[in-house]
């Protein structure tokens, strides 16, 4: 389990020097696992520690610059990395471990990467909407959340939260993708077009024009998802018969209109 712990450590530190991936201190109360928590909990017979302690230690022991007892730098790992295989497991649980299942290695790995996200941060450069954006964002941060937390832009909804609904779609380099389906950092470099890059000048996409006249929407919740991916069905297909819209909509879930009305407007505005 230790050698585990070791090699786990000595690829992930390798991975974000490789990507210039920065490490900052976590706040206080440690990771978050799901939810807001101060306490990793437990995972069946095995006891993870309190968030605290565990999220401060971590830093610490995980990227101090101190050597090894025989001054070199792989003495140090060797140490460091018992030392947070300690706090991610006790070692009476890390004995149990020893003798009990992959179940444990699993979760100590889950622990370990979560803990390594928590702490990392990587500087991005992208164009979102045709202007330039350059920000430091934690290394696990979705896209959806950068656009909207970072970026200030709102118009990408957040609504499953399971990359069924569609509400948060956007233009990555020219395709439609689900926003809450890609992390921040792999935006960088890349073009992001959001619903409110597309009117210009004062005057409305004639996609959304479409929707306006057509009455594609009702509590618009779903609208700015729906927008963006239309223009990219008929971008592809510049006369797509009504069939061929509905399939191109399936990733995309509206509550209110059923559907029709949307289709009407997509039809309307492959006619333009």
């Amino acid at each position: 389990m230790e050698d585990f712990v070791k090699d786990l450590f000595r690829l992930a530190r390798a991975e974000f020097a490789d990507r210039g991936i920065e490490r900052r201190t976590p706040p206080q109360g440690g990771m978050r696992s799901g939810h807001e928590a101060t306490s990793i909990g437990t995972i069946g017979p095995y006891e993870f520690g309190t968030g605290h302690h565990a999220g401060d230690s971590f830093n610490a022991l995980a990227f101090s610059g101190a050597q090894g007892i025989d001054g070199t730098q792989a003495a140090a790992e060797d140490e460091r990395s018992a030392q947070i295989l300690d706090h991610l497991m006790p070692p009476k649980r890390s004995q149990e471990c020893e003798r009990g299942t992959q179940e444990c290695v699993r979760h100590a790995e889950s622990h370990a990467i979560q803990y390594i996200g928590w702490t990392m941060t990587k500087n991005i450069a992208l164009t979102i909407n045709g202007k330039k954006h350059t920000d430091a964002v934690e290394a696990r941060m979705l896209l959806i959340h950068y656009l909207r937390e970072v970026a200030g832009l709102t118009g990408p909804h957040i609504a499953c939260e399971t990359s069924l609904c569609g509400a948060c779609t956007v233009h990555v380099d020219g395709k439609a993708i689900k926003s809450c389906t890609m992390f921040a950092v792999q935006a960088d470099g890349r073009e992001v077009l959001t619903i409110e890059g597309l009117a210009s000048d004062g005057k409305l996409d004639p996609m959304q024009e479409a929707f306006w006249n057509e009455h594609g929407l009702q509590c618009g919740y779903c609208t700015p998802g729906m927008i963006m991916t239309a223009k990219q069905i008929i971008e592809r297909n510049p006369k797509p018969t009504d069939e061929e819209i509905r399939h191109g909509l399936e990733g995309n879930l509206c509550r209110c209109t059923g559907y029709q009305h949307i289709v009407n407007a997509v039809r309307a505005a492959a006619g333009k």
